[in-house]
């Protein structure tokens, strides 16, 4: 089940709609499209190692200054839905200056988006459709053609897959040798998963193991996401209310970050043991077994990736 042509295509030509009359002052579904299609884009022409052609590099870096602008937006509307759901019952001055500050800002960065997407928009999605015929092109060619991978050969576009592959086993080893998560490396680990997931989606089809590796991933790195936004919004709440400990709504958001951040541990962890073969596993009779020479990876890992150029 090689690489998915099709889905590849469409995820181009949603990030074409997204860019097209975009607005002013983007629905909170507007601008997570914008950002989560952009950054799956960046993901395809990375994996397909097509990062440093000339029109897919002028590409990423239009949209790297779109996704940057996109998620400060986006900050804001999961800031606010979380403030929200605080409650009003607990010092409603402060939770109504929270809110304030965050839609004051909200309104700022989207007018900043709006005018990076106006001024690039035109450009972008021109090059953005180049790169779709490329893409596919590149597909049914890796189809069509039987590569030898004992022949040593120059690399050609044919062999762009094989290094979606290689991508997502170097991620895998890279997540398997971490050797200790905590609050200073858990949100660049989560990058890595949804670099890994992006990859593995790009299959065809996929398997029983391979979706619900896929789906931990996605687990994970939605967990750990959820913890970093509560932290971010620790950081906001002590600026902009600034009465520290005295505060019931900073004592709250520090509380539920807190919680965020043992649950994201948590399910990270599982997601280690299960999948990547962690060295020195903590069992819980309290032993450890001793750390493993090298990388092993479980049957899911090898059979999702296997999937991308099967």
């Amino acid at each position: 089940m090689p690489l998915n042509s099709r889905e590849l295509s469409r995820r181009l030509q949603k990030l074409r709609k997204s860019l097209k009359d975009f607005s002013r002052d983007p629905t909170v579904d507007e601008v997570h499209d914008l950002r989560t299609r952009a950054r799956r884009v960046e993901y395809i022409l990375e994996a397909l190692e097509l990062d440093s052609a000339g029109n897919e590099k002028k590409i990423l870096g239009h949209l790297k200054s779109i996704r940057t602008r996109a998620g400060e937006v986006r900050d804001g509307d999961v800031f606010t839905s979380y403030v929200v759901g605080l409650g009003m019952e607990d010092e409603p001055g402060c939770i109504i200056r929270l809110l304030h500050h965050l839609g004051v800002e909200r309104q700022r960065h989207a007018i900043k988006l709006h005018s990076l997407v106006q001024r690039d928009a035109k450009e972008l999605r021109h090059r953005l459709r180049r790169s779709q015929r490329k893409v596919e092109s590149l597909v049914k060619r890796f189809a069509n053609t039987k590569v030898d991978l004992k022949h040593q050969h120059k690399p050609h576009a044919e062999d762009a897959p094989l290094h979606a592959v290689s991508v997502a086993l170097r991620l895998s080893k890279e997540l398997a040798a971490v050797t200790h998560l905590g609050p200073n490396n858990l949100h660049s680990y989560r990058i890595e998963v949804k670099r890994l997931r992006s990859v593995l989606e790009m299959a065809d089809e996929e398997t029983g193991e391979q979706h619900q590796l896929i789906e931990e991933l996605k687990r994970v790195q939605d967990a750990i996401g959820e913890w970093h936004d509560w932290v971010e919004l620790t950081g906001i709440a002590h600026e902009v209310l600034q009465h520290g400990k005295k505060c019931g709504v900073v004592k709250k958001i520090e509380e539920t970050a807190h919680k965020k951040y043992k649950e994201a541990l948590r399910i990270t962890e599982e997601l280690r043991q299960r999948y990547l073969r962690v060295p020195g596993i903590r069992h819980k009779t309290g032993k450890s077994t001793k750390p493993r020479r090298g990388t092993k990876f479980s049957a899911p890992v090898l059979v999702a990736t296997s999937e991308i150029v099967a």
